[in-house]
């Protein structure tokens, strides 16, 4: 979610399919009879169990109870279906999820308008960024912290990965990629180049936050280059960190500022001096 007011709409949602299930459970018990299709019911109980029980990461990969905890709702929904309502029943349930559904846009608008704004921003700086080079992303908040500490998003890093949409655009090489650092995307990093083996000071360095990175020494290492390196949200707290100023000491060094986004300035992009 990007802002608190989710939670209360997402419980409203859960509390809805609560509802619908035990009208459903207590009709049948009233008639005495059972569905062909409440095979169904103990399957939502099972995939309800494997959301809350399995770790969210195994193998390399993560967010796995994010993507479990979708499959209880999309079975209920195959069981709901198979079922039939009375008039009035029918009537509240549709009615109830269909205001659900306005109050879950109607949330969602001004958030996706205040985030464009930012990622306007975050991209804009781009056109500095020459076709074919190499650029390293560092953001210092994936959620994005505004000036007085509060948070744009709650939860969801809406700037994680937003410097993949430059790489694509500049037809240039992101080294924060995190897929070429795993065994199962199409991408893979060759060994001696990785950012994530030769950049990174500290483990995932590349993508920590702060993130703590040496990327001045990374040439003559690898033989690789970075071209440019992008800043994003470096709040006055994070610059008091000693990941940041080992940053500025490399970008101080060998690099030069050639563009600050706008209007807050939130994002930097520095070129390597030739």
């Amino acid at each position: 979610s990007y802002a608190e007011p989710e939670v209360r709409l997402t419980t409203a949602v859960a509390g809805l399919f609560a509802i619908v299930a035990a009208y459903l459970l207590v009709s049948n018990a009233l008639r005495r009879r059972l569905s062909r299709w409440d095979w169904l019911l103990p399957v939502v109980g099972i995939s309800v169990a494997a959301a809350f029980l399995a770790p969210d990461g195994m193998v390399g990969g993560g967010f796995i109870s994010h993507r479990l905890i979708l499959f209880p709702y999309l079975i209920a929904i195959l069981w709901f279906g198979a079922h039939t309502f009375d008039r009035i029943a029918r009537i509240a349930v549709q009615g109830t999820a269909a205001v659900l559904s306005i109050a879950m846009l109607m949330n969602h608008m001004p958030k996706y308008a205040e985030l464009n704004g930012y990622l306007t921003e975050y991209l804009d700086v781009a056109s500095v960024v020459s076709e074919g080079s190499t650029f390293l992303p560092l953001v210092f908040s994936y959620q994005g912290i505004r000036e007085d500490g509060t948070l744009v998003s709650s939860r969801v890093g809406p700037f994680i990965h937003a410097t993949g949409r430059i790489a694509a655009d500049r037809n240039a090489i992101e080294l924060e990629n995190y897929e070429a650092n795993t065994d199962y995307f199409p991408t893979r990093w060759r060994a001696e180049r990785s950012a994530y083996a030769h950049i990174s000071s500290t483990p995932n360095g590349v993508s920590a936050q702060p993130p703590c990175v040496d990327f001045l020494s990374y040439p003559e290492r690898t033989g690789g280059s970075v071209d440019y390196v992008i800043v994003w949200n470096a709040t006055d707290a994070m610059r008091a960190t000693e990941c940041y100023q080992k940053i500025k000491a490399q970008l101080d060094t060998a690099y030069e500022q050639v563009a600050v986004s706008s209007p807050r300035g939130w994002g930097k992009v520095y070129r390597r001096r030739q």
